[in-house]
């Protein structure tokens, strides 16, 4: 993807967690279980090796995990496998014809993600704990079905402008969400065909009466990133050989784009059972056309008035309702705190003003981002901004920026980016006309600009 493949897949945070990655607990409590046998250390070569074997296996039609080059940054050099054209600075490994090595982290790296690398799509894997080889090859192959994916299906995918404007605040979608996911749960948790039907029933019926609720494009957006990241999700499971539950206590308020991970993937695990040749159908279907997964579950078992043993209890939809209110009220309470905290951060302060020249987002990292107003979004990892005020880009940090007012607080124009809690003051510098400013993660370049500073605060304004 362009714009929108600057993704960090940070196991911490996704809604599926593989349990060899060692990820850390998820936000969420919708999670997959996965289990899979340890490897005591792991290295660049290690993982490649694990590739080779899930290349053997059955992970969806067509998918040819060895045809995609694979990147992998293990702190030190950056490996890359199986690539056609290998950039330059990019030299041998004894004894592999199909492996170079450079020192460092390559440019073109900046998540578990791909990337165009010497002209080619290439999956990429920068952020992984050391220590499982297998977890980190399941990963590669998450990041390689995307390339295939963009390949074969440009269609799947959401619009990642939309999760901006997404009604987290209905509380209404909310409770319907709850009771959707526990239907979801249980279908996947059923072990006898009849009761799978049942329950898939139950979670096509309420997702049709929320998304009506929601609108169409926060229901294009969960379909479109269930067929994005969830068959991803489910052909990594499928490579590790893992197990996999679905809590039906769902994710949190906030958590729209790591649920569609969770119920991207559970739908697909649903429609193994519930029509097994559904990978074909959807492997052949029109590139052009997105078939969401849960259309074809409807399709798959039918669609009409849900079962009273597959729907649930009258004090079960209330306590849904009541707790939808409560978890409403806490995210707009936490938007307001974290929006204070951020601003009252010690440390240096950089503040970048457009002007009447607002810069535009060239890339950002959609599971890391979090609306605090109407016009303000506080991105916590990766952010790139480009407009007539000149250039923004900020790794591995956090940045707040402000919007015009209008339909949207980032693809209308940013007019303010703000920066708070630096450990030290940054060096901004002019180069021939043009304001440079270079420091760890953070780069700007702004052409008929000025900058002062005041106490510990570097304002830099476009005039």
């Amino acid at each position: 993807m362009t714009l929108w493949r600057h993704v960090t897949r940070a196991r911490s945070i996704r809604m599926f967690c593989l349990v060899v990655i060692g990820c850390a607990a998820p936000v969420s409590r919708v999670s997959a279980q996965q289990r899979f046998p340890r490897v005591p250390t792991v290295t660049a070569l290690s993982v490649d090796s694990a590739l080779a074997a899930m290349a053997h296996r059955d992970l969806w039609p067509r998918f040819e995990l060895l045809t995609i080059p694979v990147a992998i940054f293990d702190g030190t050099r950056t490996y890359l496998f199986r690539h056609p054209h290998p950039p330059a600075g990019y030299g041998p490994v004894e004894g592999r014809r199909d492996v170079m090595v450079r020192d460092g982290r390559d440019p073109a790296i900046t998540a578990n993600t791909s990337a165009m690398l010497g002209g080619v799509s290439t999956a990429t894997v920068n952020d992984y704990p050391r220590g499982d080889a297998t977890g980190v090859a399941a990963l590669a192959v998450h990041e390689a079905f995307h390339v295939f994916q963009r390949a074969r299906h440009p269609a799947w995918q959401a619009n990642e402008a939309d999760l901006f404007t997404y009604p987290v605040d209905d509380s209404v979608a909310l409770a319907l969400r709850r009771e959707e996911t526990s239907a979801l749960s249980l279908a996947l948790h059923s072990t006898l065909t009849d009761s799978l039907r049942c329950w898939s029933r139950a979670f096509v019926a309420v997702r049709r009466r929320r998304f009506a609720e929601l609108g169409t494009a926060a229901a294009a957006y969960e379909r479109g990133t269930e067929l994005n990241e969830g068959l991803a999700q489910y052909v990594e499971v499928r490579a590790a050989r893992a197990l996999m539950s679905l809590s039906p206590t769902d994710a949190s308020a906030t958590q729209i784009r790591q649920r569609a991970y969770a119920v991207g993937s559970a739908l697909a695990v649903v429609l193994d059972r519930a029509r097994p040749e559904w990978r074909e159908l959807l492997e052949e279907s029109d590139p052009a056309v997105a078939i969401p997964l849960d259309s074809v579950l409807a399709a798959a078992v039918g669609e009409g008035t849900t079962p009273v043993a597959c729907a649930p209890t009258e004090r079960q939809r209330a306590e849904w309702v009541a707790q939808a209110g409560n978890d409403v009220r806490s995210v707009v309470a936490e938007r307001r705190r974290t929006r204070a905290d951020y601003l009252g951060s010690g440390g240096w302060r950089l503040v970048v003003e457009a002007g009447d020249a607002p810069f535009f987002p060239q890339g950002f990292d959609p599971l890391n981002v979090e609306r605090l107003s109407p016009t303000e979004i506080l991105h916590t990892r990766f952010l790139k901004l480009r407009g007539g005020a000149g250039t923004v880009e900020v790794l591995d940090g956090s940045v707040l920026t402000d919007g015009r007012p209008g339909a949207h607080p980032l693809f209308n124009g940013v007019v303010r980016v703000t920066m708070t809690g630096l450990p030290e003051t940054l060096a901004v510098r002019d180069s021939s006309g043009v304001l440079m400013l270079d420091a760890p993660g953070i780069h700007g370049r702004f052409p008929a600009a000025r900058a002062d500073t005041t106490g510990r605060t570097i304002r830099i304004w476009h005039h």
